[in-house]
């Protein structure tokens, strides 16, 4: 080796769930009943080594920004990130394979006590927030200066541009892999590839299983 110690692959995971709302559209599931199908069944986030589900609070606009604040407030009161190297936002709508994610980490070969969070799409600015990757010490920066980010970094986009915003505004670095997620929203609906970390979105249960077997 070259004799620098690399960041190591333990996951904190979690999703923000709003378990009671009905589905949105015809064909799909209730976001609870998608979440609970891959809970009971041990996949996903119950794949890392910790896990937690946030309830999500109903925002009533599409600028969810602060509903997602409340899930990394959540996520900090709860204290077991600081346990492990990274910690992963899942939306429940997301089909996530969190070994395929240890596999991604070993390639990146990131410098130990790293601040850095993952690009994870090609796409308009590379950061889709259906998987959202912070090493603890993006995370530890992240709550250090959130403040400062709620000040100065404006909530006109979604809540993925945003947190892309507060990390690099206060001096988180980012490692780039844009195999790591494939999104409808970036017209990549493949869920046949064996390297791909994160399907997204499979808004019913059937969908969603099946997008998982094919993965």
């Amino acid at each position: 080796g070259d004799g620098i110690a690399t960041q190591g692959a333990s996951l904190f995971c979690f999703s923000v769930v709003m378990w009671w709302q009905p589905a949105t559209m015809n064909a799909m599931d209730p976001e609870g009943m998608v979440a609970n199908n891959w809970k009971t069944k041990g996949l996903s986030i119950m794949q890392c080594e910790d896990s937690m589900f946030v309830d999500g609070l109903p925002t009533g606009s599409q600028h969810n920004i602060d509903s997602f604040t409340h899930a990394w407030d959540a996520v900090k009161a709860d204290g077991r990130w600081k346990r492990h190297d990274w910690t992963v936002k899942v939306d429940a709508d997301c089909v996530f394979l969190p070994e395929r994610l240890r596999w991604h980490i070993g390639a990146w070969r990131v410098p130990q006590g790293s601040p850095v969070y993952v690009r994870n799409t090609n796409f308009k600015f590379h950061f889709l927030g259906a998987i959202e990757v912070l090493s603890r010490e993006a995370l530890q920066l992240y709550y250090e200066r959130t403040d400062q980010c709620q000040t100065h970094v404006g909530k006109q986009g979604g809540e993925d541009y945003w947190m892309q915003s507060c990390l690099e505004g206060i001096g988180s670095d980012y490692v780039s892999d844009y195999q790591m997620l494939n999104d409808k929203y970036a017209a990549n609906e493949n869920c046949g590839s064996d390297w791909v970390v994160a399907y997204h979105f499979y808004k019913s249960v059937k969908d969603w299983d099946a997008c998982y077997e094919a993965a």
